[in-house]
């Protein structure tokens, strides 16, 4: 950096100088008077490379013969003359919103450190880029991190600070950051599991939040509502059953397997009391008859055949 080559600088000027000293002195004196001269100039060069003074917001880097040694503020230290060189770096300052990665260039391992605090390196630490900011949740929000070694999703929701992917882990969705599905009373949604098919529903009032491997299948959807001359018939592809609903009721929802058997809701027959209705289950080819005066609901399999007598 800079600074410490401005250090280097300082230190070779003051060694020159150091040096001609003691050159001059040779010249002029001799015996006992150069002997403790050129001890007095050897233990300043000794200081100017081995005296060190590291501030509370510094590292200290010594280079030794056979390893890296650090050693933090607020410090002085008296280094040995054998080592091969030193050098000081600003110690990082981390928010309490900020982490960092760091990475061991000699064991190639990583590690995530967050604020706040003054980063000290260890040894053969280097940092994987800039300083990154935590995520903050809303309560209406959600993230998933896909970790890339084990496959595993991490679903963090609703309202929290500081959330923090591991070193190993990526967004599972592009946005990051996603919004809970919003349901009213009126709403349900239809949820898959991507990784094993399962589909689920969820229902309003409520928010709605996916799990690890889900997805949303199409868009909100309208429960029924059937008025007491209504009814509705689902049909679930799995089975092949059908499901009647009739007579006043709210919030009639179809499971995950069924889809409404006529398209649309339906509305009873109404009988007079001269009149009268044939009905047929399709099925089983049954007819029954029915007469008024009331309202006639279908049944799973039936139909109406031709209109109403009297």
């Amino acid at each position: 950096s800079e600074p410490a080559r401005r250090e280097e600088q300082i230190m070779s000027a003051i060694i020159v100088a150091l040096f001609a000293a003691f050159a001059a002195m040779l010249y002029t004196f001799a015996g006992t008077i150069a002997t403790a001269a050129c001890t007095s100039i050897l233990g300043g060069l000794y200081l100017c490379r081995c005296l060190k003074f590291v501030a509370r917001d510094e590292q200290l880097f010594v280079e030794e013969l056979t390893e890296l040694r650090v050693i933090n503020g607020a410090a002085t230290i008296l280094l040995p003359l054998s080592h091969k060189r030193s050098y000081k770096r600003k110690a990082p300052s981390l928010a309490p919103s900020e982490y960092c990665i760091v990475r061991n260039s000699l064991t190639g391992q990583r590690r995530v450190e967050q604020g706040p605090m003054l980063l000290f390196l260890n040894p053969y630490d280097e940092m994987e880029g800039a300083k990154k900011t935590a995520i903050s949740l809303r309560a209406t929000e959600f993230v998933r991190f896909l970790n890339k070694q084990t496959g595993q999703v991490r679903v963090e929701v609703g309202e929290q600070g500081n959330v923090i992917p591991s070193v190993d882990e990526v967004f599972l969705d592009s946005q990051g950051v996603r919004n809970a599905i919003s349901l009213k009373s009126s709403e349900y949604v239809k949820i898959e599991d991507g990784r094993t098919g399962a589909h689920r529903l969820e229902i309003g009032e409520k928010l709605v939040f996916l799990g690890p491997f889900e997805e949303i299948v199409g868009n909100k959807l309208q429960v029924i509502s059937l008025k007491a001359t209504e009814f509705v018939r689902f049909l679930d592809k799995q089975t092949g059953q059908v499901r009647v609903e009739v007579g006043e009721q709210g919030k009639v929802v179809p499971t995950v397997d069924e889809v409404l058997l006529d398209g649309q809701v339906r509305s009873a027959i109404p009988l007079k009391s001269s009149e009268y209705v044939k009905i047929e289950n399709q099925k089983t080819g049954a007819i029954r008859v029915e007469r008024g005066e009331k309202l006639v609901f279908l049944g799973p399999f039936e139909e109406v055949v031709g209109s109403v007598q009297t």
